[in-house]
């Protein structure tokens, strides 16, 4: 029997110094979350963070977000995102990095589980959107076609559009040769991205494809291609259960709200 498996997804935290650049406190928007993990009553296996680590890609940054990463009691895996800059982060976050990163770009595998992780880095130093150029391209179909082990692929940039006409401009580059990829691997369940500050599903070939909420702010929710904004809703991320078929996305807000247990609830339906 396959054990069952949880993945936490968080995304974006933009970590900063200079709070003049957020509109909100991103590091406490962060220990909410934080708080919100270790809370969890089921153990995760993992958490990964997609990408937007910090919002300027300096070693200060680097340093502030390390002392966050280090109060999370399951074990951690980083992701670069456009605001990152991955070859710092191969060195001041290395222990949050497997062994088998690429040379040329930060993308790796965990093959330990019964779901495979391919973590494809879309990003490059400098650039806002996505990259899925001819070596990553020849990098993600290899890795895919080394085993059919049910796998969920991670980066940080959509390959897709969502609308969002600004953000759109920003999102991967060559979605047509990505999807193309992804549609020869049939064992790829879930493609699992950042970059929007929202939650939303598509599907890019046969693969469900979700968007990652933020843990600091989200953008706004506006199908007007011209306009964008900020939103201040509150932090979320992704939860991917696996069961050992199929792979379930639940997105979690992290806020101010009560629980209401459904022991009362249930009683009262009970007939007689």
């Amino acid at each position: 029997m396959v054990k069952p498996m949880l993945i936490a997804q968080i995304s974006d935290p933009h970590i900063t110094e200079d709070l003049a650049d957020l509109p909100v406190d991103p590091r406490h928007r962060l220990e909410n979350v934080i708080d919100a993990l270790n809370a969890s009553t089921v153990p995760l296996d993992l958490v990964i963070a997609t990408g937007d680590l910090t919002n300027n890609g300096t070693a200060d940054e680097y340093a502030v977000l390390r002392g966050h990463l280090e109060r999370i009691t399951a074990r951690v895996l980083v992701m670069p995102g456009n605001h990152d800059d991955a070859p710092l982060m191969r060195s001041e976050l290395a222990d949050y990095l497997p062994a088998n990163a690429a040379d040329n770009h930060l993308s790796y595998t965990i093959d330990e589980y019964s779901l495979r992780l391919v973590c494809l880095d879309t990003s490059l130093v400098g650039l806002a959107g996505g990259v899925f150029d001819a070596e990553r391209e020849a990098w993600l179909d290899n890795t895919l076609a080394a085993t059919d082990t049910p796998t969920i692929v991670f980066m940080h940039h959509p390959a897709f559009n969502s609308g969002m006409g600004w953000m759109d401009t920003m999102s991967l580059d060559n979605k047509e040769e990505f999807a193309a990829v992804i549609a020869k691997h049939p064992h790829v369940g879930t493609v699992a991205s950042g970059h929007l500050h929202r939650s939303l599903t598509t599907r890019i070939a046969h693969a469900v494809a979700v968007g990652a909420p933020s843990t600091t702010h989200q953008l706004a929710l506006d199908l007007n291609p011209n306009q964008a904004a900020l939103s201040l809703e509150p932090s979320g991320y992704l939860l991917h259960a696996w069961d050992g078929s199929t792979i379930m996305t639940h997105a979690v807000i992290v806020g101010d709200f009560d629980i209401m247990r459904m022991d009362h609830f249930v009683d009262m339906m009970k007939p007689g």
